[in-house]
């Protein structure tokens, strides 16, 4: 009852990139998630930060030239059949229709460092922003956020701090898992508030699927050791590693130490992913 009565008062929003294959989905099920528990989020802004501020047509020659064509035509597979899923089965499309069938203010903004995205943060009083996005947290939008940050990194911090963590952890040959954390000034350096190993999955997509269908539940049990409501789990690990994009090269070696990007299981695990 203490859980259920701290929690429903807080005011939460929620700070995304426009990915439609899994942050959609994602977004979707958190949502209905804590509907059941009686907790409502007062806005969803969309951030139009790109990894590093790619052009949407720069971003897939990247994808076709370092993951080469296989992995390329399988990533529009996955894409054209998520969105084809989710017309079918009636669940929202975009994220602005997610807002409009949940009644949640939609904000779109350029990036985390709008004055738009900071002035209506201090204006509805958040206690707590939660975000799935390529952007860099400045000070200004941290200060202006009453409680905290909390990001979800696909990594067990501090290692593969960074981007792509599954496929540096592959070639590295450290263990995946994930870790949900406070937004610090520091890249993926926060305090740490819920942490989990995770047996490996046999793809980069696959092991996403798996964290995001888990991600409704463990940010719930974030927010909770956020206000004290429940212990921290963590995960002993003093080596610290920072990564960016792969080149070439690098998918070579993760080739070669047995990664695989997506396979055709993936796609038709987007069936039960988007429900």
């Amino acid at each position: 009852m203490r859980t259920f009565n701290k929690l429903k008062k807080i005011n939460i929003a929620v700070v995304t990139s426009d990915d439609q294959n899994i942050l959609l989905p994602t977004w979707d099920k958190t949502i209905k998630f804590f509907k059941k528990k009686n907790i409502n989020i007062k806005g969803l802004v969309h951030s139009k930060k790109k990894i590093k501020n790619f052009s949407s047509i720069n971003l897939y020659l990247w994808y076709f030239k370092t993951l080469k064509f296989k992995n390329f035509f399988l990533l529009i597979l996955f894409s054209l059949i998520t969105k084809f899923i989710r017309v079918i089965k009636n669940l929202p499309t975009s994220f602005i229709n997610l807002s409009k069938r949940n009644n949640i203010e939609f904000i779109k903004v350029n990036n985390c460092e709008d004055k738009r995205l900071i002035n209506w943060i201090k204006k509805e009083k958040i206690d707590v922003l939660l975000i799935t996005t390529e952007d860099i947290i400045n000070s200004a939008l941290i200060k202006s956020v009453k409680k905290g940050i909390i990001n979800k990194h696909a990594s067990i911090l501090p290692i593969s701090k960074g981007l792509w963590p599954f496929f540096w952890n592959v070639i590295n040959k450290n263990e995946q898992g994930v870790t949900y954390h406070l937004v610090s000034k520091k890249i993926d350096s926060g305090k740490i508030l819920l942490q989990k190993k995770l047996v490996e999955k046999n793809s980069m997509i696959g092991f996403y699927l798996k964290i995001f269908n888990n991600y409704p539940s463990d940010i719930y049990s974030s927010i909770q050791i956020l206000y004290n409501l429940k212990k921290r789990k963590l995960i002993k690990n003093d080596i610290a590693s920072y990564n960016s994009l792969p080149k070439e090269k690098d998918y070579i070696e993760f080739k070669k130490m047995g990664g695989k990007i997506i396979t055709f299981k993936d796609i038709f695990n987007t069936l039960r992913f988007n429900q």
